[in-house]
This record gives structure tokens, C-alpha cells and sequence, in this order.
């Protein structure tokens, strides 16, 4: 399964610099990374990230997360996955 992350582009250059993405400033207060399955990609980027630019979605392979990864219900019950 593939999930996504979306990405100020500069702060997954410093990761690539640095070689590891430690999360967001939101996802730093929340405690958690936060991803979006395919299907919940456009939503996100539309309640989050409007009007903003130089924005990258990172794909990342679900499997390789192992059982770090949970799904937890957020807005309207949908199933967010969540490191």
C-alpha cells in the first residue's frame, strides 16, 4: 500500500541533506506524522495547504513502516495513517 506525504519542498531538501524527515511543525506539536492515502491527497491539500506553493507529495511504501504505522479516525471517521 502506498501512502503520501506532503512536503514544503525546502524542508524535504534539508531532509535529503540531512538524510532523514523528522516531520512537519504540525506534526511535531501533534506527536506524530501525518500521511494521506491516495483518495484523501486532493482533501488535504485543499484543508491544509491552500494557496501555498512549492509543495511536495512524497509516496512512501506502507509495508516498510511496519507496525510503527496506525490508522486512527479524523475528520468525518475517515481512516488517516499516522507514524
Amino acid at each position: 500500500m502506498q501512502i503520501f506525504k506532503i512536503v514544503h519542498a525546502e524542508e524535504w531538501r534539508e531532509a535529503e541533506r540531512v538524510g532523514e524527515y523528522s516531520g512537519s511543525a504540525r506534526d511535531h506539536a501533534d506527536g506524530f506524522l501525518h500521511f494521506s492515502n491516495a483518495e484523501q491527497v486532493p482533501d488535504t491539500l485543499a484543508k491544509y495547504y491552500a494557496g501555498m506553493g512549492d509543495l511536495i507529495v512524497v509516496c512512501v511504501d506502507a509495508e516498510r513502516l511496519g507496525q510503527a504505522l496506525k490508522l486512527e479516525p479524523s475528520r468525518d471517521g475517515a481512516m488517516f495513517p499516522h507514524l
